[in-house]
């Protein structure tokens, strides 16, 4: 591929992966305080799936599911053992045993259960913005997977 070609490549990723952060932060400023809706682990998402849209971490089950679990990890970590740095600790290692077992392996979702874990968050950031943001990602995706396939 020519130098014109990688740019002109690269630079469709980043303006896709602007769409899809920009759209993610704008539903959830709308219905959240300012301080809630970004979450680390949404750039790596979206950094993830237009990298390696056929990555089996890019799976709809593994993008959804990984962060769902370990987001719970991370919330039950900062419930049983709040202020303690320990929480992070256990809240990734539970995470990455869970997703395993269910097998919704995601990297970004390590990110999920340590934020989680933090004690900034309760139960209903499971639903919004985690759940919400990582359907919008998902929906994306598809969208992003859809759009390079019609033009081979």
């Amino acid at each position: 591929m020519s130098t014109g070609g990688v740019f002109m490549e690269a630079a469709k990723k980043a303006g896709f992966g602007f769409l899809v952060f920009t759209a993610v932060a704008l539903v959830h400023s709308v219905f959240l305080k300012p301080d809630l809706w970004l979450l680390g682990f949404f750039g790596a998402a979206i950094t993830l799936v237009i990298a390696e849209p056929e990555s089996r971490f890019t799976e709809p089950r593994a993008l959804l599911g990984g962060v769902l679990v370990s987001f719970c990890c991370g919330l039950a970590a900062a419930h049983f053992m709040p202020g303690q740095p320990a929480a992070i600790v256990v809240a990734c290692s539970s995470a990455i045993l869970l997703m395993t077992l269910l097998r919704v392996q995601n990297p970004p979702a390590g990110a999920a259960a340590a934020i989680a874990a933090s004690g900034t968050y309760d139960w209903t950031a499971l639903i919004a913005p985690t759940a919400t943001g990582m359907l919008m990602i998902v929906l994306a995706h598809q969208a992003w997977k859809h759009f390079n396939q019609t033009r081979l």
